[in-house]
């Protein structure tokens, strides 16, 4: 397998985030700030190793929880984290065009300044597979973005809202500079803006899928979502 094949099988993200206080990190590491680095290698098992080899060796981690896991125990992996109910959350996300030292400047001084220790933000990459699928081959639409940042607050109580959303909603509009206008629909804030939608699937996509949904669903009975509006 060549070096780009390779390459196109990993996938990653580099996260900021406080480790809990749970029995499962070592005790030394509880409640340490930390940037984690976290790949999935999409193939066999000794190939990931080898290609993750370099990351492995890169310095001495705090914390390593890397190793050979099937796919279904990585989707789970925060399941713990996030027990249902228990949290106020408020996540939104944006596309980056870029991530050269002004951006990651910008994001590291804003993430060390958050309201609380139960927020986390992440950067994701995207490359490989995942941007040579074409843009009008699915309903999500152009994939050229090479990065994503996701800002997840997380705190425990109502009298704590104004601060954490607040702070999410600034940095995420800060940060639009460095963005292509898009964002992840999963991570949409509440929901706010109007164009939120088209937004996040860009103008051709969401055109594309107003079409769709005027053939299929002209009344549009399937709207207690992220909603697309059938084009009339």
């Amino acid at each position: 397998m060549t070096a780009r094949a390779d390459r196109d099988r990993l996938s990653g993200l580099a996260e900021f985030s406080t480790l809990p206080d749970d029995p499962s990190i070592p005790e030394h590491a509880r409640g340490r700030r930390v940037l984690a680095l976290a790949h999935v290698y999409d193939g066999p098992a000794d190939e990931g190793e080898r290609v993750v080899a370099p990351l492995r060796s890169f310095g001495e981690p705090l914390v390593d929880f890397s190793g050979r896991m099937p796919y279904r125990t990585i989707q789970s992996l925060y399941d713990g984290l996030f027990p249902k109910g228990r949290d106020r959350c408020y996540w939104k996300s944006t596309y980056l065009s870029r991530l050269d030292d002004e951006a990651i400047g910008e994001i590291t001084v804003r993430m060390a300044k958050r309201p609380s220790e139960m927020t986390f933000a992440s950067i994701w990459k995207f490359g490989g597979f995942v941007q040579r699928v074409a843009a009008d081959e699915t309903a999500f639409g152009d994939r050229s973005m090479p990065f994503m940042l996701s800002l997840d607050a997380i705190w425990p109580g109502a009298d704590e809202d104004d601060a954490n959303i607040g702070w999410v909603r600034s940095f995420w509009q800060d940060v639009q500079r460095y963005s292509t206008g898009r964002l992840y629909l999963n991570f949409p804030g509440h929901g706010e803006g109007a164009d939120l939608v088209r937004d996040a699937l860009g103008a051709e996509a969401y055109a594309r899928l107003a079409k769709i949904k005027h053939r299929y669903n002209p009344d549009n009975l399937f709207r207690l979502n992220q909603n697309i509006l059938p084009m009339h």
